[in-house]
């Protein structure tokens, strides 16, 4: 039986990741396989170096297509960094040829949608996401509404949510997936999504959206934030500050290496001072000698607890900026991502944000028995992303009978059986293969500090 196969590529600062599935009950991901490698060619969530990026995700990809036995053609990229843009802009749709008591159709909601995305920006800039806020019909403001389908009238208008990117960030996305031999057939703003919007699909119900709630995805070197109130995406933002900013932290103050500070960080560090044993002492190897380290497990979680709280205060002053945030948000705050795998995480933001505060694994949209933990949100919300929409208006009808509708925000999705043969993943194993050769061959042109050892075929 053929299958609906998405996948997701998260290319972060810490790792690249990757996971694969196929199209589940209720548009649901059945996990079919991950893959991950460690990154060193991203920066504050963009890339950097192209050639380092591409053996990441080579390697992410092989070891997901192993895993799934699934050949990945084409994948869903998340977004993110400082040059992020948002902006709030206004489109509007006539309907041409129709009587005026005709009702609206999801076709009208696709060309309108379509026009934002064409819409003028801001030079070297590009419209990733369009997310609409509410339409209103025949210019009516006591006629809105959040589906105009169905409604009647002959001009739709809509406040968008239009998310952007540099032009130059998107080519390099575009240009790291043509090396690392991806498909980009047909890639434009459908196949990027912004990683917080990735992150909503695997972590908050329609249930969260609709009472109100907020999003923090606490990445490696960005933690983007997303808040929705009645259904409805209505801010989101990124800050160029993740967990590795508390890695260097412990790096500096208990004089570790970073490898040691993460370790330090991930199996012995609490996010509350007061939760750690007074006078507890962790032995850290030496560098280089047999004589090991002492470090105050009080000591550590004082400098965890202090920039979190730092953090924290960015993020209530960003959430400031956007006046749903003095509403009343039932849903409370929802955070996720690699970042979230810390003790007391959860009690630390209740304190220091003063709101509920739930941590949630990527789970609850995945039907398989396969699970996978915080650190693989978003790629597991940028494969959902190539099963829904982005807004639950266009999630409904691309779910329903009504599904064969496609505009271009929705993805091309290719059909794959539930494995693929030998032979296929052995030809796409050899075409990374030539083209790991070529950049072999071509590196010193490209790079007079290229290190042998930090490329791998």
């Amino acid at each position: 039986m053929m299958k609906r196969i998405v996948a997701g590529l998260d290319i972060g600062t810490h790792e690249v990741k990757v996971v694969v599935g196929a199209q589940g009950a209720d548009g649901s991901l059945e996990v079919l396989g991950v893959g991950k490698a460690q990154s060193n060619g991203v920066t504050a969530g963009k890339i950097a170096n192209v050639p380092k990026t591409v053996a990441a995700i080579n390697k992410a990809l092989e070891q997901a297509e192993q895993e799934s036995n699934v050949n990945i053609a084409e994948v869903i990229v998340g977004v993110s960094g400082k040059d992020v843009r948002v902006s709030i802009e206004r489109g509007s749709y006539t309907k041409k040829g129709r009587k005026y008591d005709d009702e609206f159709q999801f076709e009208d909601v696709i060309s309108i949608k379509d026009e934002m995305h064409r819409s003028v920006v801001d030079h070297g800039m590009e419209v990733i996401n369009v997310i609409p806020q509410k339409y209103i019909i025949d210019g009516n403001p006591d006629h809105e509404t959040t589906d105009p389908v169905g409604e009647i009238g002959t001009r739709l208008e809509s406040d968008f949510h239009v998310i952007m990117n540099t032009t130059q960030d998107i080519n390099v996305i575009r240009k790291s997936l043509q090396r690392a031999g991806v498909s980009t057939k047909g890639l434009e703003y459908s196949k990027l999504v912004l990683n917080g919007l990735a992150s909503s699909l695997a972590v908050l119900s329609e249930e969260d959206k609709e009472a109100g709630v907020v999003l923090i995805d606490f990445g490696a070197e960005t933690t983007d934030i997303a808040l929705f109130y009645d259904g409805v995406l209505r801010y989101t933002t990124v800050i160029p500050y993740g967990s590795n900013i508390i890695s260097s932290d412990i790096r500096e103050g208990c004089a570790v290496s970073m490898e040691q500070a993460i370790r330090l960080k991930e199996q012995y560090g609490k996010a509350l001072a007061e939760k750690a044993e007074t006078n507890e002492v962790i032995q850290v190897s030496g560098h280089r000698s047999n004589i090991s380290k002492e470090v105050l497990s009080e000591n550590l979680s004082l400098i965890i607890e202090a920039r979190l709280q730092e953090l924290a205060n960015l993020i209530n002053k960003k959430l400031h900026e956007c006046e749903y945030s003095k509403t009343q948000l039932p849903a409370g705050v929802v955070i996720t991502g690699g970042g979230a795998n810390m003790k007391h995480i959860e009690e630390a933001f209740e304190l220091f944000l003063g709101q509920d505060i739930h941590i949630a694994s990527p789970n609850m949209h995945v039907s398989s028995e396969k699970k996978v933990s915080y650190e693989y949100t978003t790629a597991v919300g940028l494969a959902l992303s190539g099963i829904r929409s982005l807004d639950k208006v266009s999630t409904d009808y691309l779910l329903s009978d009504q599904s064969h509708i496609s505009s271009r925000e929705d993805i091309e999705h290719e059909e794959y059986s539930e494995s693929t043969t030998q032979t296929e993943k052995q030809g796409r194993t050899h075409k990374r293969g030539v083209l790991s050769g070529f950049l072999k061959a071509t590196k010193n042109m490209l790079m007079d500090d290229f290190n042998d050892s930090e490329f791998k075929d």
